[in-house]
């Protein structure tokens, strides 16, 4: 089972933790581009609501589905290595809470409480979780036949 964000943080907390962190929350309709809503930022995204895909296209516009992002799990983009070409597409009425990690690791006003260590400790787990993840599909990819990849699978 994956922790979440806020695991073993209080409603009082959390809403002072959202508020310092200046979180925002966008609401996407169905194949809306996620992406192109938050150029050039380092982000990392709660999906509230839906679902969303990380898809690319090839060269003969071939659509590859490469991750998808399921309700109340975490998008962060600086884990993803997303090509130019890359989308990250909503899949159905997608609801995401973000902020931007550059103040999840700068806020001088929360780091002394141990409810905002717990939520940093929380994310690192998460991060931790995503990275040993796509290490095992790196992994599996990267056997030479098609019997070795379903055997590992």
């Amino acid at each position: 089972m994956m922790i979440k964000p806020f695991d073993e943080i209080n409603k009082q907390h959390r809403k002072k933790i959202l508020k310092n962190l200046e979180s925002n929350t966008i609401t996407f309709k169905e194949n809306d581009n996620i992406l192109s809503s938050f150029k050039n930022s380092k982000l990392i995204e709660k999906n509230k609501k839906g679902s969303i895909s990380i898809i690319r296209e090839d060269y003969n516009g071939n659509i590859i589905v490469l991750d998808k992002i399921n309700q109340y799990e975490l998008f962060i983009e600086e884990l993803c290595i997303l090509s130019s070409d890359d989308k990250v597409i909503a899949n159905t009425d997608t609801v995401i809470s973000f902020f931007d990690y550059d103040l999840l690791i700068n806020n001088k006003k929360l780091k002394c409480h141990d409810y905002y260590n717990q939520f940093v400790l929380n994310i690192l787990q998460i991060v931790m979780e995503i990275t040993k993840n796509n290490k095992i599909r790196i992994e599996i990819l990267t056997k030479k036949s098609i019997k070795e990849k379903l055997l590992e699978y």
